[in-house]
This record gives C-alpha cells, sequence and structure tokens, in this order.
C-alpha cells in the first residue's frame, strides 16, 4: 500500500498499490457518470495505457461493480458510444456470489478483434448504460463503482480492470461483508 511515489522504493505508487520500477504493462480505468435519463445507469470508461509496452484491448476485460436493487436487468447493456466502435464491445451481467459490501451484480465489459492499445495511449471514452425491466430508478449510493460527483473522467480505483489471464492489474475488488452483517 502507498499513498504517494515517496512510499514505495520503486517511486511508483498506482492506485494505492506500489509498482516496480519502470511499469512495463501497467493500465488503468478512468470513469465517469452520466445521467443517461430516468431508469437507466450511466457510466463511461476510458483505458489508459501508463505503461511502455501495447496489448490489444482484447486482452483486458473492465468490472464495475453495483447493486441491481432487486431490479430484473435488461440484457444486452447498451454501448452508446466508442471509437473504436460499440461492434467490438461485449458486456454482461454476472451476479456476485455471495455479495459483497455495495456489490450483488458487476457489469463485466470485454472486447474482440486486434484494435491496440499503445503505450501511453487510452482506449475510450466507452459509454455505457443498462436499465432494469420497468425502468425503475437506480440508487447508485449503494454502488460500489459508482460516483454521481464525477462528471469528467478521473481515475477509479473502484472499476477494476484484468488482463487476458484474469489477473487484476488495476483498481481494487469491493471487500467481503463482514460475518453477519447485512450485505450489500
Amino acid at each position: 500500500m502507498c499513498l504517494v511515489a515517496g512510499d514505495c522504493q520503486s517511486a511508483n505508487c498506482t492506485a494505492n498499490k506500489c509498482l516496480n520500477s519502470g511499469c512495463q504493462t501497467c493500465w488503468k480505468v478512468q470513469y465517469d457518470y452520466t445521467n443517461a435519463g430516468s431508469g437507466w445507469s450511466g457510466q463511461n470508461f476510458n483505458i489508459v495505457s501508463i505503461g511502455t509496452t501495447s496489448t490489444s484491448v482484447s486482452n483486458l476485460k473492465i468490472r464495475y461493480w453495483f447493486t441491481a436493487d432487486g431490479q430484473t436487468l435488461v440484457t444486452p447493456p447498451s454501448c452508446f458510444s466508442f471509437p473504436l466502435n460499440c461492434s467490438i464491445v461485449s458486456m454482461k451481467f454476472v451476479p456476485v456470489s455471495p455479495a459483497r459490501t455495495k456489490a450483488d451484480t458487476y457489469l463485466e465489459i470485454s472486447f474482440t478483434g486486434t484494435n491496440t492499445l499503445a503505450a501511453g495511449s487510452t482506449a475510450g471514452p466507452l459509454q455505457t448504460a443498462y436499465h432494469g425491466t420497468t425502468f425503475a430508478p437506480f440508487t447508485l449510493t449503494n454502488d460500489y463503482s459508482a460516483n454521481t460527483a464525477t462528471t469528467t473522467f478521473k481515475d477509479a480505483p473502484t472499476v477494476t480492470l484484468y488482463d487476458q489471464n484474469g489477473n487484476l492489474v488495476w483498481g481494487t475488488e469491493p471487500p467481503a461483508c463482514a460475518a453477519g452483517a447485512a450485505c450489500p
């Protein structure tokens, strides 16, 4: 754990984690909230390369953690815009069992094709949204990854990113619920 670069021997503090010097394959996720309309969620993502190597976007998966608020979610979620084309974006809802703090579901976003995320570049903005069958409003204050105050892209350590082997490369998953405590 670290707060600033000086906390690490490598002088590389990213998302409160000390990383090896000269970060070779490092990415992060930025997030912003968009009011997508009544009953819609509204989240936008940007994958940022902060390393020195390139990778295919198909090697990366985003997880946005939230509570479904008892709603039946309409599938598939919607991709409204993506510079690399929404046709390469796959999204699905995954139930979290057992539920975690502020998360009983996550939206997993993966990519197909050969589009490259070059060193030092970004893949985004990716504009997404979802809704329930009744279009009832979601309570975003009980969602692990949501932050309605973030209306411009900012680093999002509560939105996680994984490599092609399923290794967590950015962010922190929601913690397990305390024993005997109501969750989420």
